[in-house]
């Protein structure tokens, strides 16, 4: 989400276009060009998400903007979410199953938990599922012009043995 407010927080008929998608066993991965939908906000919105290994999920946005824009990253879940002290990394717990969420870049970012409610300046509807079992893992980035956010969710195996070393981070146009 791009500069929230009481409007819409993304242009209802913007259309997304698939730039590209690729499937292989060691990775399989799509990218959008989600810019018009951000197009009052920014020059260029791209969002990959790639399959790595076939057990790790991997989610990069690109966003470059003429204007500082404050940027919202959102992971709305029923688990039970632990935040590590530093802020990067957290793990989510839901029926005896973990998933730990890293964030790779940028190197200043850190995870907040939210309830799952509109953002206090963004549209409140009022048939909007009240979401009382839900949160929301947050990412908040304000003033952002020229970003790549990357977040990578590794499933955590039951005898804790640490996840795989996190893969390279490279631009979108590089995968």
């Amino acid at each position: 989400m791009l500069n929230p407010g009481p409007g819409p927080d993304q242009n209802p008929s913007a259309a997304a276009r698939l730039i590209r998608f690729e499937s292989k066993p060691a990775k399989a991965f799509a990218i959008a060009d989600l810019t018009s939908a951000y197009s009052q906000s920014a020059r260029k919105v791209w969002r990959g998400i790639a399959l790595l290994g076939r057990n790790q999920l991997l989610i990069e946005d690109e966003i470059q903007a003429g204007q500082p824009a404050d940027l919202w990253w959102f992971m709305h879940t029923p688990a039970a979410i632990v935040i590590e002290n530093d802020g990067r990394a957290a793990t989510l717990q839901q029926v005896g199953v973990l998933l730990r969420a890293e964030i790779l870049s940028p190197a200043l970012a850190s995870f907040v938990i939210r309830d799952a409610q509109p953002l206090p300046d963004s549209p409140h509807p009022d048939h909007q599922a009240r979401n009382q079992q839900v949160r929301k893992l947050t990412i908040h980035l304000p003033g952002v012009t020229d970003c790549r956010l990357a977040v990578r969710l590794v499933p955590l195996p039951r005898n804790e043995s640490p996840p795989p070393a996190p893969p390279e981070i490279k631009s979108l146009a590089e995968w």
